[in-house]
């Protein structure tokens, strides 16, 4: 690697740090979700959303917005992180939304289940773009933790597409407590775990970006 291409490279990570940071605590703020809240007691009160989604979303749009603005020189990655863009603002816009009209209550399921396929989309065409963008910047091991990130959401989110088909009919077929054990022990580590790779490529990409500011070289996507 030349002297200019590794300063290069610097400049472009140091740059990146923000945005991540900015979708990586987004993130945290839309998956966590604490309410704090008081009743009076001749009835009343009143409740607080701590870590409220609207925050979270907004903060999401923004970094993802700030990472679609890098280009790496092909149309192919500029389209899809145009696409996640679009779909995070949208994301945000729904969620200010929310606060006047609860539209989510009141939509027909299958809009829901759309809905929540087209998030399972960006977060999977995400992790390929961000595995594109890393590879251009010479991070070897951090296109390799967020093209995990992609193949296990696909994996993860696309068998619970297909439990949700059949779900209703292992509901009828079997017991309260099947049911429960399958939900603890399958369904809730399968939409976890691409969250978690999700954050800690997100996490690793980030010190690699503050790496940059204090190395004096990049070699060869190692941090």
């Amino acid at each position: 690697m030349s002297p200019d291409e590794s300063f290069e490279i610097r400049r472009r990570l140091r740059r990146l740090r923000t945005p991540l940071l900015s979708i990586f605590w987004g993130g945290l703020f839309v998956v966590l979700d604490f309410n704090l809240g008081f009743r009076m007691v001749r009835g009343g009160g009143a409740q607080v959303d701590i870590l409220n989604d609207t925050l979270g979303f907004f903060l999401v749009a923004i970094g993802v917005v700030a990472v679609a603005s890098f280009k790496v020189w092909d149309g192919v990655y500029e389209a899809i992180i145009s696409l996640v863009a679009g779909a995070a603002v949208a994301a945000f816009l729904g969620s200010v939304a929310e606060w006047w009209f609860p539209w989510r209550s009141v939509v027909p399921s299958i809009v829901g289940s759309i809905l929540w396929c087209v998030g399972v989309a960006a977060i999977i065409l995400f992790s390929v773009a961000l595995a594109w963008l890393a590879d251009t910047l010479r991070l070897a091991k951090v296109a390799l933790a967020w093209r995990r990130t992609a193949w296990l959401s696909l994996a993860c989110y696309g068998g619970a597409i297909v439990v949700g088909a059949i779900w209703p009919f292992f509901l009828l077929h079997s017991s309260v407590e099947a049911t429960w054990l399958l939900t603890l022990f399958v369904y809730t580590p399968a939409m976890t775990a691409p969250l978690v790779s999700l954050f800690l490529a997100t996490g690793q990409m980030v010190k690699a970006a503050g790496a940059s500011g204090s190395s004096s070289q990049v070699v060869g996507g190692t941090v």
